[in-house]
């Protein structure tokens, strides 16, 4: 294992959770260094051997992406010890693990073979789960610590309403994009697994819109980490405008992977030689006919289903405790994004609706259950399709909906499954049921937003109405929810292909035995994932500051300012 520099551990107060990551850390490259030295001398030593080729060239460089994070590492520790941030709360740790994960998920996305040995990619695996979930969790103990530290005033942001009461916000963002740095590398490694024949085509084509992401990804950890930690070392401005920056680059890391999922749906930008995919033009490839409108819809939903969440969380808290001055700021701003993006998201999905019709007419009639191709089509609401006997059940049709939906016309044609081969067509009861429940949920929420807006107009305030703070509760959920449904809609929907019309997914699965075993091993990842967000969300949340005293004594929000009042 490289060597640790004693400055490193000595850098910081005896029992100082920076000192003590230090040394987990340490000990974690010690082993995997030891597996670095054995492993490939094992695999170099039979070079001869036919399976040397294809394993030597991986195995060193994941010796050289350990010693480049281990070197990372070292480095960062290094840079905020020297620059006095040694006792800034999880600023050392979490940029520790935030670098270790996401300089491997890099430099594997950079590698042109799948990694197929076990232990290097559990051994790398397990790395970043550790320090990510560590790092979390003593990022999120700092936070509440901040929270609760006396003084509301000390310390104060000009362009935010405090410190104190952000800490809530700064201890989720740290954990949500940790946790999210670690889910991503699992990522990178499903692409080269699970799909090694969609990689050998598709690999020119998306690269540019993975390559993108990679550098906002980046930006997005600068800036996030300039807005965590610089409340006192730079101005007000600039600290403010790094929000901003964090805002931008999420936003457009999301957008540059929709791109490529948008081109999957409808391809574009390349030519077919030989049966291989040639002369790839990635701009017409990455504004592919399905780009603007599937980017704009995830967009909005990703807002939409954040902001309902959190105004359902703080919505929780207003109805068992009234006048929590933290909690209506928070409300008052995630109900906000909600108006706006549960507005929104219909019209974005009416759009999204009819370039679906136009380019992939199979998924459409699969999401309606529409199966005869005529005219004036109705819109089906409910119903369970029948996929032998070509009809669909116990639904409620509305005369010409269908037609106008997909065409804007009422009189148009819709084309339906039968015209469609059987071996051609998606699961249709899948698509239904994902496809009904996203829509469902979706107008709920946009019936809530309408009417928080009109509420919200009339009395020139934020309304807390304890039915509108019932209902929202309600769409809690639904974000998320229907986000999945719509993932559905889009996957399974595109089905059997995973590039349209282009490659099946029967062909791009990888044919390697024995995938239960990274199947189980990915979900229980995840599992455990979900288990700790949801504590460190649930402590980060429920723990936070009640500001009421502070608000009256600012003359801010009190609990006269209820809608009932």
């Amino acid at each position: 294992a490289p060597a640790w520099p004693q400055s490193v551990n000595n850098s910081f107060p005896p029992g100082h959770y920076a000192a003590v990551a230090a040394s987990s850390i340490k000990w974690i490259y010690g082993a995997v260094g030891a597996v670095a030295v054995v492993d490939p001398a094992r695999v170099l030593a039979a070079a001869y051997a036919p399976v040397a080729a294809n394993w030597a060239l991986p195995l060193t460089r994941a010796l050289g992406s350990n010693l480049v994070m281990v070197a990372g590492c070292i480095g960062a520790l290094q840079l905020f010890t020297q620059a006095g941030l040694a006792a800034s709360p999880p600023a050392e740790a979490l940029t520790l693990g935030l670098l270790a994960a996401a300089a491997f998920r890099v430099l594997h996305l950079a590698m042109h073979k799948p990694l197929f040995n076990p232990t290097f990619w559990a051994a790398d695996l397990g790395l970043a789960l550790v320090a990510a979930l560590f790092f979390a969790w003593r990022a999120a103990a700092a936070a509440s610590a901040k929270a609760a530290a006396p003084g509301p005033t000390a310390g104060m942001s000009p362009l935010l309403p405090g410190k104190t009461a952000l800490a809530t916000a700064y201890g989720l963002l740290a954990i949500l994009f940790a946790v999210g740095a670690v889910s991503g590398t699992v990522l990178s490694f499903e692409l080269g697994l699970l799909w090694p024949t969609f990689m050998r085509h598709a690999g020119p084509v998306i690269g540019m819109p993975f390559s993108l992401e990679g550098f906002a990804f980046f930006l997005e950890a600068i800036f996030l980490g300039i807005w965590l930690y610089g409340w006192d070392r730079v101005s007000p401005l600039i600290h403010w405008l790094s929000g901003v920056a964090v805002l931008v680059s999420g936003t457009a890391s999301g957008v540059f992977v929709v791109m490529a999922n948008a081109w999957m749906n409808t391809p574009a930008g390349f030519s077919i030689v030989g049966g291989e995919i040639r002369d790839v033009n990635v701009w017409a490839a990455m504004l592919n006919p399905a780009a603007p409108t599937q980017v704009t819809h995830m967009a909005i939903a990703a807002f939409q289903a954040v902001a309902f969440a959190v105004a359902a969380i703080h919505a929780w808290v207003l109805l068992r405790q009234p006048g929590q001055g933290f909690h209506q700021r928070a409300f008052a701003i995630a109900l906000g994004v909600a108006i706006v993006s549960g507005v929104l998201q219909p019209i974005s999905g009416d759009f999204s609706a009819k370039q679906i019709a136009r380019n992939q007419p199979a998924k459409l009639a699969a999401a309606e259950a529409h199966w005869e191709t005529r005219a004036a089509a109705p819109l089906s609401i409910g119903g369970w399709p029948d996929e032998v006997a070509e009809t669909t059940s116990w639904a409620l049709e509305i005369p010409y909906g269908l037609s106008f939906l997909a065409h804007g016309d009422p009189n148009a044609a819709v084309t339906g499954l039968k015209d469609i081969p059987k071996q051609d067509r998606p699961p249709v009861a899948v698509v239904h049921v994902a496809f009904q429940a996203m829509v469902g949920m979706g107008m709920y929420m946009a019936a809530v937003a309408l009417a928080a807006a009109v509420l919200w107009r009339r009395r020139k305030r934020v309304p807390l109405d304890p039915w509108l703070l019932k209902a929202l509760v309600v769409a809690g959920p639904m974000g998320m929810l229907s986000v999945q449904a719509g993932w559905v809609v889009t996957e399974v929907g595109r089905q059997p292909w995973v590039i349209h019309g282009f490659l099946r997914t029967a062909d791009a699965v990888t044919p390697m035995p024995y995938l239960i075993v990274p199947f189980l091993t990915f979900t229980l990842l995840y599992l455990v994932l979900a288990v700790v967000v949801v504590l460190l969300m649930k402590r980060q949340v429920f723990a936070s500051p009640g500001l009421a005293a502070t608000d009256k004594a600012q003359g801010g929000a009190t609990a006269t300012d209820r809608g009932d009042a």
